[in-house]
């Protein structure tokens, strides 16, 4: 059976992967956060009421401080994954990446992905499991992280389930006519192909929707639904350009299977570890 130290290092090199490229992918791109930027702190402010509320975030995530924020941010992923590979764990690198973490979301005001989520979550239970001796309260952080990743999934799934337009396809379609977040030769394939849409809609619903059941399933299937989960993820790379999606969840599957042999060893069912 996996070990909790190595689903533990698992998350921290998958993480602390993400918060580089993120960081790294924020300062190259860092004129949409200067004025005239879609994400300028000129714009972000006008989401505040308060004055003071303005000039506060102006003070700690104004154009040139967030900067300095995304550089602490890529610091402090190198160090945790370093961490990671020479199997140290404290807590004084997930608790740096948190903050900035939070720091990042709030000043990027458009909104950001799920990935944004799971990483937030996966940093609380590092720091969780960093700061406890506990073997119980370890188990307990990465039940965590399992818990909240197999709900971004089934939150999604069941979402997509309620509009019609992801039932029948249309989304997809919509999606891949847009030609912002699919690239060109998937979606030329999508428009030569428009009769794959439909199938291939609700097969996303359906994988979303049954996630959960790898928490109880046996092995061969629950193994079954995490390479399917990294076949979409790797999809929606190559397809979207959805690159960190492919880091962090797939990250946390080592703490799904984890987690599926430990409620299995629980109830003694009849399957080997």
């Amino acid at each position: 059976m996996i070990d909790d130290g190595t689903v533990l290092r698992v998350l921290q090199a998958g993480v602390a992967l993400y918060c580089i490229v993120t960081g790294l992918q924020a300062i190259v791109e860092f004129d949409r956060y200067t004025n005239g930027g879609v994400l300028s702190s000129s714009i972000a402010t006008l989401q505040f009421e308060k004055e003071w509320q303005a000039r506060l975030f102006r003070l700690f995530l104004g154009d040139r401080r967030f900067k300095y924020v995304l550089y602490i941010h890529v610091f402090a992923g190198g160090l945790l994954e370093i961490q990671a590979i020479v199997n140290d764990l404290s807590p004084w690198s997930p608790l740096v990446l948190l903050l900035t973490t939070i720091l990042f979301g709030i000043r990027h005001h458009a909104g950001l992905n799920g990935t944004y989520h799971v990483s937030l979550v996966v940093l609380l239970g590092i720091l969780w499991a960093s700061i406890t001796t506990s073997a119980l309260a370890i188990t307990l952080a990465i039940g965590f992280v399992t818990v909240q990743v197999v709900l971004s999934y089934t939150v999604a799934g069941w979402l997509k389930l309620t509009v019609a337009d992801w039932r029948n396809g249309t989304m997809l379609s919509d999606i891949a006519d847009a030609e912002i977040w699919v690239a060109d030769g998937a979606s030329r394939a999508l428009a030569r192909f428009p009769a794959v849409t439909k199938p291939l809609s609700r097969g996303i619903i359906a994988f979303e929707c049954l996630f959960p059941i790898a928490l109880v399933a046996p092995r061969e299937i629950t193994i079954g639904l995490l390479v399917v989960g990294l076949g979409f993820h790797a999809i929606n790379a190559l397809s979207m350009g959805f690159n960190t999606f492919i880091i962090i969840y797939p990250a946390t599957y080592p703490s799904i299977y984890y987690t599926n042999r430990l409620l299995h060893a629980a109830v003694e069912v009849p399957y080997p570890l």
